[in-house]
């Protein structure tokens, strides 16, 4: 019966079951937000069907006996959860583990699934001891090629969302499976499974992106505004590049539910599609901007700070026109993270270098209002730099070519540090000595804050050379370390960026 209540409760929404159930659905928010334990709810809240009270009490029993068998066990989880009846800290829950440990040899991949889909919605991390039992037997179960992808989707949301770290063996059969039964995936399981990806940081699973990257591009026309928010985010959040033709599929219908998407769903979407270095159509980019500003009284700190950036990479001419974001930026100043400031100041230089060439750090800073630019200067200042172990060998082969360089350059008045300044040929030359960190791992595709850097260098009138890691550790791997012939071809490979920036022929003398 609980189960058949909460399937109820999945179809109709939340007031409409609770008004099915009789509950009045104002007294079951107010009480579901003081985060009351089920039993002290059931005491308080005289309107609950008498059926749901008994339910619940038996179900108490039932936990306390220990008699559930697997299925039981993992329903009545479920029903708990999809009805949020319990509240993290309630006993049931620690009883409910209890009961499931010792079924644990029984489970499906079902009772799995909703076993730890319920845990996790409800907010109750399982015990170490129950942890590993559960890895023993997804593992066992995954063996057996018995998930479902619905299964297999909220198993992987569950595991990300209370930050479980699958064993490695788990992890192996967990991609292995996805690849199996990605045709198969429907569109919210897809999204569930990306985004736990992303959320375990896992860029070890190409062949397991790649494919489900292809299956995002094959269900873009059924995908909800949630799931193309989702998807997008999580391959930014990997730095994985799934190619242009997924993200215009991604964004073709983003563009048909535009009027439904949150303007968290859609900062989330720009600042995505940004980081990963892909334009927008212009036109795209201005309902964006019409979507967000219409309802601008919904947008916090982040959302703001996220869109202004994102147009700063992909359409600095709708960054100019974005009059209510940056207006919006007063108020929402307390919410906005050092980080955030600073990628504020860049979208302002952006818009700046738009128009007139600068001079001076306030026509840098001209579309950020008055009233917050000193905190968003001195967070740009504050900001801490670094020299790789890369940079550092670069410099010197630069310095072997007899020429003087400074290393940590500030630059924009200090809005960035160029990695390397060398004078060469009567030019200015700024050298960016570019890491894995500045890439999409798996395309080379420059990520969007190595554009944004790029554009704003370029804009202010540097010469630039980039060096990608790819060539320098080519260079290591052909010749002895630490060795002349090694050191030679270093010199040699500066020179030539060096010729080749500022537009000499490349003649190796």
């Amino acid at each position: 019966v609980a189960y058949e209540l909460a399937r109820a409760h999945g179809a109709c929404g939340i007031r409409a079951a609770w008004c099915r159930l009789g509950v009045s659905s104002d007294d079951w928010l107010e009480a579901h937000d003081t985060s009351i334990s089920s039993k002290d709810w059931l005491e308080r809240t005289p309107d609950v069907p008498d059926d749901l009270q008994h339910l619940l009490h038996r179900l108490r029993d039932e936990v306390a006996e220990g008699s559930m068998d697997a299925r039981a066990v993992s329903l009545a989880m479920w029903s708990l959860a999809k009805m949020r009846l319990v509240s993290p800290g309630d006993p049931l829950l620690i009883e409910i583990e209890q009961c499931s440990l010792v079924a644990m040899d029984k489970f499906g991949h079902q009772d799995l699934s909703h076993t730890l889909w319920g845990f996790a919605t409800l907010g109750h991390t399982p015990s170490a001891t129950w942890l590993r039992a559960m890895n023993t037997r997804a593992l066992c179960t995954l063996k057996s090629h018995s998930f479902s992808p619905q299964s297999l989707g909220n198993f992987l949301w569950a595991g990300a969302k209370l930050r479980i770290q699958p064993s490695p063996a788990l992890w192996a059969a967990i991609a292995s499976e996805l690849q199996t039964q990605a045709s198969r995936i429907e569109a919210q399981h897809l999204a569930n499974a990306l985004w736990a990806l992303a959320v375990h940081e896992r860029r070890d699973c190409l062949d397991t992106l790649v494919i489900l990257s292809d299956r995002a591009r094959d269900l873009a026309p059924s995908l909800k505004p949630q799931d193309v928010a989702n998807i997008v985010w999580a391959f930014a959040t990997l730095e994985f590049d799934p190619g242009e033709h997924v993200i215009a599929e991604l964004h073709h219908r983003a563009m048909h539910q535009i009027c439904i998407f949150s303007v968290q769903e859609l900062a989330n979407l720009l600042w995505a599609t940004a980081s990963l270095g892909h334009a927008l159509p212009g036109s795209h980019c201005i309902e964006y901007l019409h979507a967000i500003e219409s309802r601008i009284q919904e947008c916090n700190g982040q959302v703001v700070l996220n869109v202004l950036w994102a147009f700063a990479i992909m359409d600095p001419l709708v960054l100019q026109s974005a009059a209510h974001l940056w207006d919006s930026c007063v108020s929402l100043l307390e919410s906005f993270t050092p980080e955030g400031l600073v990628q504020l100041t860049q979208a302002s230089a952006v818009c700046t270098y738009m128009g007139e060439s600068c001079s001076e750090d306030r026509q840098l800073d001209m579309y950020i209002p008055e009233s917050i630019r000193a905190d968003a200067w001195a967070c740009v200042r504050a900001k801490k730099r670094n020299v790789s172990a890369m940079q550092k060998s670069v410099f010197s082969a630069i310095e072997d070519l007899g020429v003087s360089c400074t290393c940590e350059h500030p630059v924009l008045w200090g809005l960035l540090h160029a990695d390397i300044v060398t004078e060469w040929s009567g030019k200015w030359v700024v050298v960016e000595v570019d890491g894995p960190s500045h890439y999409a791992w798996n395309s080379g595709r420059p990520l969007g804050a190595t554009l944004l850097r790029n554009w704003l260098l370029t804009a202010s009138g540097w010469t630039l050379a980039t060096l990608p890691y790819w060539d320098w550790d080519g260079l290591g791997e052909e010749y002895p370390f630490d060795s002349d012939e090694l050191r030679e071809a270093q010199r040699t490979y500066v020179w030539a960026m060096l010729q080749h920036a500022t537009g000499h022929e490349l003649i190796l003398q």
